[in-house]
């Protein structure tokens, strides 16, 4: 799970696994601001794990230790307005 500043399609599909994420405020897309939006985000793991990542070490080589993972074709994230499917990863498998 990531916080709502992170947008997880940049964070799976980003072309360069050194590059700084964007941490935007959720207020841009009608979310609740929660006072540090643009300076931390924090990631829970699969087992309860959790960090926090100031902004400048939001990157996906720091973030996935082990490798960038691949998600499946039944990914999906799960938002305040609801659910959204990862879809671009289904369409890029159908090609």
């Amino acid at each position: 799970m990531v916080t709502a500043n992170i947008d997880p399609r940049e964070l799976l599909c980003s072309q360069d696994k050194d590059q700084p994420l964007k941490l935007t405020c959720p207020k841009e897309w009608g979310g609740t601001c929660f006072k540090v939006c643009e300076k931390a985000g924090v990631i829970v793991y699969k087992g309860g794990a959790s960090q926090i990542f100031r902004n400048k070490y939001v990157r996906p080589s720091l973030i996935f230790s082990d490798g960038m993972p691949k998600p499946g074709p039944d990914t999906y994230f799960l938002t305040p307005t609801g659910r959204v499917d990862f879809v671009e990863r289904q369409v890029a498998d159908s090609l």
